[in-house]
C-alpha cells in the first residue's frame, strides 16, 4: 500500500513539473505563479461552465426538436393510410 502512495505521489509530482515546463511557470516568480495559476484556473472553471450549460440546453434543444420531426411524420403517414383504407 505504501509504494502504491508513493508512486502516485512521484506521479502527481511529474505532472506538476510537466505543468510547469508547459507553461514557463518555473522562470516565474511565486506571486506571478500564483496570478497565473489563478486567471488558468478561473479561465478553465469559465470554459467547463459555459460547456455545461450550453452544450446541455443544445442537446436538450435538439432532441426536442428532431422528436418533433419524427412524431409529425408519423402522424402525417398514419394519416394518409388510414385516408386510403377508407
Amino acid at each position: 500500500m505504501a509504494t502504491f502512495l508513493r508512486h502516485a505521489l512521484d506521479k502527481l509530482c511529474w505532472l506538476y513539473y510537466q505543468y510547469l515546463l508547459v507553461t514557463c511557470c518555473y522562470v516565474m516568480e511565486p506571486w506571478e505563479q500564483t496570478l497565473f495559476n489563478f486567471i488558468f484556473i478561473s479561465t478553465i472553471d469559465m470554459v467547463f461552465y459555459t460547456t455545461y450549460v450550453f452544450v446541455s440546453i443544445h442537446v436538450y434543444l435538439a432532441t426536442r426538436f428532431l422528436l418533433k420531426l419524427h412524431f409529425v411524420d408519423v402522424i402525417h403517414i398514419e394519416s394518409r393510410c388510414s385516408s386510403c383504407t377508407s
